[in-house]
């Protein structure tokens, strides 16, 4: 299996009950959610790190390949509000630019491309109509922080994406958490009304995470919509960060080996589970 990862590095400044803690994030998330589903896989990544902070990174970073370069003088650092109960506040020192994702050679030998938009900059909507056109496999997108705008002081706040069905028009399948969906259509629009949608130009499925309640995904089945929900141990007593992005990793990569979603989805969130237990508790730990 060789899988095509896409996606900005990130350090996260994660602030929880007046404690402040450095973690690696974005992207690292999902390459080891990879890892861990796929032990045998071969993982590129296209990111972009700063050597100043790549000792963040450099256990995981270190065991896959990059097919363009990925050095940068300058990185993003995310300082994470993380409340209980309510969406987390984002601000960003720095805004990055696109990925140089059109560098990429033999597309063709991937089984898979992963686009995850950490910071909502990682490509814009030309790259990704090439990138479609250029590449007939299954395309992951991971929604994230293109549903948020940027203000002149940095912060991220939700808002519509602009042209979402060239976003979703170009896609295999579609990864947003309850908040992050909603922005795919027009306030006047339902959440149901908004995956009817995206599913009706002929994405396979769009995923929705919920991280109290677990997650489900739509598709069409003999063209009616359906859909599986999967409620297993993705519950936490702390917010979680990058729990998504492990997730969406876990569930690409099964379905890839699969090509089952209810198989995808339970082993997405129970994966998912596991971070929470393992791996998230350290990250907001006071």
């Amino acid at each position: 299996m060789k899988i095509l990862v896409v996606g900005h590095s990130v350090v996260d400044k994660v602030r929880y009950k007046g404690e402040v803690k450095t973690n690696p994030g974005g992207i690292y998330f999902s390459i080891l959610g990879f890892m861990a589903n796929l032990p045998d896989a071969e993982i590129h990544l296209v990111t972009s790190f700063a050597e100043e902070h790549y000792s963040l990174f450099e256990e995981v970073f270190r065991l896959i390949k990059f097919p363009v370069s990925p050095k940068t003088e300058q990185m993003p650092v995310n300082h994470l509000y993380i409340k209980d109960n309510e969406e987390r506040e984002e601000v960003y020192e720095y805004i990055p630019g696109k990925l140089n994702i059109e560098a990429v050679e033999n597309l063709d030998t991937y089984d898979g491309i992963y686009i995850n938009m950490v910071s909502g900059f990682e490509i814009g909507i030309n790259e990704l109509y090439q990138l479609r056109q250029s590449f007939q496999g299954p395309i992951y997108i991971d929604i994230h922080t293109l549903s948020r705008g940027v203000s002149e002081d940095k912060q991220r706040f939700f808002r519509p994406v602009p042209h979402p069905e060239v976003w979703y028009g170009n896609a295999d399948f579609i990864q947003a958490n309850e908040s992050e969906i909603m922005t795919l259509g027009t306030e006047d629009e339902s959440k149901d009304e908004i995956i009817e949608n995206i599913l009706s130009v002929g994405v396979t499925g769009v995923i929705v995470t919920n991280e109290k309640y677990g997650a489900a995904i739509y598709y069409y089945e003999e063209e009616k919509k359906n859909f599986s929900f999967s409620d297993s141990a993705l519950t936490s007593n702390t917010p979680c960060v990058g729990c998504g992005d492990f997730f969406g990793a876990v569930f690409f990569s099964t379905w890839l080996e699969e090509k089952s979603f209810e198989k995808a989805l339970k082993k997405g969130v129970t994966g998912a589970g596991l971070f929470i237990k393992h791996i998230n508790r350290d990250l907001c730990k006071t």
